[in-house]
């Protein structure tokens, strides 16, 4: 069976299209809060071995979530044709404005991750003031 591609107005207009925007929107701020949580909880177990090996793994998987995020964003946006972001109504105005935001959100939480990483090269996280 064939199934008819429908056109990126339907898919926008329904769950999937809408839950694919969000998800753009949405997966950088909440692995940044969880890289935080999870390193919190990280810290003791790599004092106690030795070693940081689980913290790197949990903010590369991280890092790589939000770079899926950035994708799935940028798809968005040459799906629903590309462009700016304008003032025109209807599925096409929102979904080109939410895949705008959403590479903006990637991007920043993208960096905002590698600043928090880098100091874990450098910096033993055992080491208290």
């Amino acid at each position: 069976m064939d199934r008819v591609r429908e056109s990126p107005m339907q898919f926008y207009s329904r769950k999937a299209g809408i839950t694919s925007l969000a998800f753009s929107w949405f997966a950088g701020p909440v692995c940044v809060l969880f890289e935080e949580m999870a390193n919190y909880a990280l810290v003791p177990h790599g004092c106690r071995n030795g070693t940081t090996v689980w913290m790197h793994l949990v903010l590369a998987s991280l890092t790589a979530i939000i770079l899926v995020s950035g994708g799935t964003a940028i798809r968005d946006w040459r799906r629903i044709g590309g462009g700016e972001p304008s003032e025109e109504g209807g599925v096409a105005g929102r979904t080109r404005f939410a895949a705008v935001v959403g590479m903006v959100s990637a991007a920043f939480f993208l960096v905002v991750m590698i600043a928090q990483w880098l100091p874990l090269f450098y910096l033993d996280p055992c080491v208290r003031a």
